[in-house]
């Protein structure tokens, strides 16, 4: 078989995204052996290398902006329209050179994950391009009008642009109305690799000690990381610095040997930001949820009915967890996990018709 080339637009607005596309790729790999595979995005390179196992190329170029952030539950609305002012026009103006890139690697086709460069660049190549969402930016600036109405501009200039896409798949739990041209697709999540009784004993947690996993995409700096009883042991990532362990408690820097997802699966609870890629992966995980509520995103609200709908879940005040009062919020985690729904992972269902749409209609290099 023909290998197969892909690229794969990311956006840097936190790993989430980053780790959502490694599920989609990780999925290719297991349908088709022979790929060549190009990602383009500022991520680190550590976190593609954890999940793929065979050779890729990393263009690290600025392919998307999204919010300005302040802490994990604030946005920086002033600040998120002045990097579009500053920097929109330089991004996207990088598509005819991309396009180049794509054609001379002979890109069978593009997906983006919710980069418009790419929709663009590949508009421009005549390649199809897909688009893999859970939300967009139209849809983003567009609930963020009523607070700032500049983000109105914005709004219509990212709609023009998801135009370019062949087809989008919208993740479960997706935020905005029907659109067309669409497909819903249900949560994608990166598998976990090792069991929880391995991790939990290369962590030296003991079988009757409850793992609480703090993961905040790497703003736990203001964190009291402490566990009160020898009843938890607390597990932090994202911290700066090197590796700390005690006798109940183990502080990982950002890049570090665990495989999120495995470190998630042998957690009893996540505490964590609400992202749309550790809910759902503590969803399939079956791990309990304490979570910053985040009322200053508009996806939020929607990940915040998933959790009520589907997981054991509560939230916790950023003051609770700066203070290390975190622990009195686990005692009422003791509601049974809600029956989990049978719904097919989105991963295999983009994989599955973006291969039979290529099949069908392969691009001729």
């Amino acid at each position: 078989m023909a290998e197969l080339k892909i690229a794969y637009f990311i956006t840097d607005h936190g790993f989430g995204h980053g780790t959502r596309s490694l599920a989609v790729i990780d999925e290719f790999f297991q349908s088709r052996q022979n790929i060549c595979l190009h990602i383009y995005s500022k991520l680190p390179r550590f976190l593609f290398e954890q999940s793929i196992d065979t050779p890729f190329e990393l263009h690290p170029i600025q392919v998307d902006l999204g919010l300005a952030q302040l802490s994990p539950t604030q946005v920086d609305l002033e600040g998120s329209l002045c990097q579009l002012e500053k920097a929109f026009d330089s991004i996207m103006g990088q598509h005819q050179t991309v396009s180049s890139q794509l054609l001379e690697n002979k890109i069978d086709f593009v997906l983006c994950d919710v980069s418009a460069l790419g929709l663009l660049a590949a508009k421009t190549a005549q390649l199809p391009a897909y688009l893999v969402e859970n939300f967009t930016w139209d849809w983003m600036y567009g609930e963020l009008i009523d607070q700032h109405p500049q983000f109105s501009l914005w709004a219509k200039r990212f709609q023009e642009l998801y135009q370019n896409s062949t087809l989008r798949f919208r993740c479960f739990p997706f935020c905005g109305p029907p659109l067309k041209n669409s497909l819903t697709v249900g949560p994608v999540a990166r598998k976990p690799k090792k069991s929880a009784k391995e991790v939990r004993e290369e962590l030296g947690v003991r079988e009757d000690q409850i793992l609480v996993f703090l993961t905040l995409g790497g703003w736990v700096s203001n964190i009291t990381l402490k566990a009160s009883s020898e009843d938890f042991f607390l597990l932090a990532a994202g911290r700066s610095g090197g590796e700390e362990r005690g006798e109940n408690y183990c502080f990982l820097p950002a890049e570090n040997p665990f495989f999120h997802p495995d470190l998630i699966q042998a957690a009893d609870v996540v505490i964590c930001k609400l992202g749309y890629s550790t809910v759902i992966e503590a969803f399939f995980a079956k791990t309990a949820l304490l979570y910053l509520p985040r009322p200053e995103f508009p996806e939020s609200s929607t990940l915040a009915d998933f959790v009520e709908q589907y997981m054991t879940g509560k939230t916790i005040s950023l003051e609770q967890l700066e203070q290390g009062r975190w622990a009195e919020e686990l005692h009422q985690l003791s509601t049974p996990q809600k029956p989990t729904p049978s719904l097919m992972p989105g991963e295999q269902q983009i994989v599955s018709t973006i291969l039979k749409i290529h099949d069908e209609h392969p691009i001729e290099t």
